[in-house]
């Protein structure tokens, strides 16, 4: 019962997160950065911001002031009122061309930039974030004149808006920016592996595990805290950090259940850092959190679950109890 327990957790948290992770499409590490270079004219009752590098196009209005944002063929678009409820028209093409950042989901016939809108309200707060695809390079591979080491500028681009009826002009350009080294992020990994594999020989590995795993959760919180909502994915970037916690805390308080806690909370920890590889290179992280923080507890997170695995193995290996 208390393995098929600790069986029914993991297998649960899988099929949770694995379905989210495929289906979501939150902003990831990149080597992207859009950036805005100014407002032409400077308006004042709104914020407009690039979330994620370069995935989203993120605008708040604040209370009072009505903005619009026209799709790509210059119809009713997105829709901020002045009270803060955030309207979009599911007959544009640019909702549909949008909610993916590679446009891959294709405008049904009823999709037209002269069909009658159709509002649908998605936001009460007057912020809301979409995928504007003239902010981002559309193709997972780069252009043919630019090298992966070199940082450069990609191109400059142009969204419209209303702001109280007047048009405004956001501008800005797109930057490549080349990975960064993963050595500094390797041998941390390595030295937190061979400390914690000598500390849990003596030791339980619960509490190693419980501070990574709480290490991982800050992350995944801290990401859900700025994904846009309509990105989805936010569940996937702390459910399984947080269910290793629970797994890591309970091997420490039950010792009878503490090896099959124990491995479920290291297979939820080592595929949590396998699918966040990317972040020990990519120079933008979708994450409030300073990018060498984040870094070094991908790199502490990793080794961890390498060095309580080699204890585990060495316990078993030499018939030793698991302390």
């Amino acid at each position: 019962m208390r393995r098929a327990t600790i069986l029914l957790v993991l297998s649960g948290t899988f099929m949770v997160t694995f379905p989210l992770a495929a289906l979501a499409d939150p902003a990831r590490p990149t080597n992207f950065q859009s950036e805005i270079t100014e407002l032409d004219p400077e308006v004042a009752g709104f914020d407009i911001q690039i979330v994620g590098g370069d995935a989203f196009l993120q605008v708040t209005a604040q209370p009072g002031t009505a903005v619009v944002v026209p799709g790509y063929e210059g119809e009713p678009y997105l829709r901020f009122e002045p009270e803060g409820e955030v309207w979009v028209n599911q007959r544009s093409p640019a909702y549909w061309l949008n909610r993916d950042r590679y446009q891959e989901t294709a405008p049904p016939p009823e999709a037209s930039s002269s069909a009658e809108p159709e509002w649908m309200r998605v936001a009460t707060d007057g912020k809301w974030a979409w995928h504007d695809h003239r902010i981002h390079w559309m193709s997972p591979t780069l252009p043919p004149n630019v090298s992966p080491d070199t940082a450069s500028e990609l191109f400059a681009w142009s969204v419209p808006l209303l702001v109280n009826g007047q048009r405004v002009e956001v501008r800005g350009t797109l930057t490549w920016l080349p990975s960064r080294s993963p050595l500094p992020w390797t041998m941390t990994a390595i030295l937190v592996a061979a400390l914690v594999a000598v500390l849990t020989w003596r030791i339980s590995g619960a509490g190693p595990l419980a501070v990574a795993a709480a290490g991982a959760l800050t992350v995944g919180i801290a990401q859900a805290w700025v994904t846009p909502p309509d990105a989805g994915g936010t569940l996937n970037m702390w459910l399984a950090p947080a269910a290793a916690l629970a797994c890591a805390v309970g091997a420490w308080i039950r010792p009878k259940a503490r090896s099959e806690l124990l491995v479920a909370a290291l297979v939820m920890l080592a595929v949590w850092a396998l699918l966040r590889l990317s972040a020990a290179v990519m120079p933008i992280l979708p994450s409030p959190l300073p990018t060498t923080l984040e870094r070094g507890i991908l790199a502490a997170v990793t080794g961890t679950t390498a060095g309580v695995t080699v204890s585990l193995v060495r316990a078993r290996l030499t018939n030793r109890e698991t302390p």
